[in-house]
C-alpha cells in the first residue's frame, strides 16, 4: 500500500493552517493554488483540511512533468459535523507536449459535501499516495473568499 506524503513540505512560506472557526458561517471558502513538477509522478493527488481528505484526484502515472491546482473549497454548514464542498481542476502537461485536465464531474463524484469539525484549526495540505515521492511543490499559497 502506498504511503500519503505531503507535496507541500517544510520549504514553503507562510501558514498552512487555517485558525478555529475560520469557517465560522456557511458560504464562506477559500481557494488554494498549489504548482509543482515531478520526475516522476505516479498515484492519487489528494487535498486534506484538518487531516480530512476533501479531494482526490484519479491515480496520475507519468514523468518529467508539471502540474497545477485551482481549488475553491466553499463551507455549506458550521459546528463539529460542518460541511465543506470543493471545486477543483488538476492539470498535467508533460515533456511531450501531453496535457491532462480533470476538474469536478469528469470523474467520480467529486462535488459532494465533505463533513469536518470546523470550529478547530485545520492545517491545508496537498499530497500524494506513492510508493516513492518523486514530486515537489514549487508555489503554494490559499485566500480567504467570503
Amino acid at each position: 500500500m502506498p504511503s500519503a506524503e505531503s507535496l507541500l513540505g517544510t520549504t514553503l512560506r507562510g501558514s498552512k493552517t487555517l485558525v478555529a472557526n475560520f469557517f465560522g458561517q456557511g458560504g464562506k471558502g477559500i481557494r488554494i493554488t498549489a504548482r509543482g513538477y515531478a520526475a516522476t509522478l505516479n498515484g492519487d493527488v489528494y487535498i486534506t483540511l484538518g487531516g480530512t481528505t476533501v479531494w482526490t484526484a484519479p491515480a496520475v502515472a507519468d514523468t518529467t512533468v508539471e502540474w497545477e491546482i485551482d481549488a475553491i473549497i466553499t463551507c455549506y454548514t458550521t459546528g463539529a459535523m460542518g460541511t465543506v464542498r470543493p471545486a477543483v481542476v488538476f492539470t498535467t502537461f508533460t515533456n511531450a507536449g501531453v496535457l491532462a485536465r480533470y476538474s469536478d464531474g469528469s470523474y467520480g463524484n467529486r462535488d459532494s459535501d465533505v463533513v469536518i469539525n470546523t470550529t478547530g484549526t485545520l492545517a491545508i495540505d496537498v499530497g500524494i499516495t506513492t510508493a516513492s515521492l518523486d514530486a515537489y511543490c514549487t508555489h503554494f499559497f490559499w485566500e480567504a473568499i467570503d
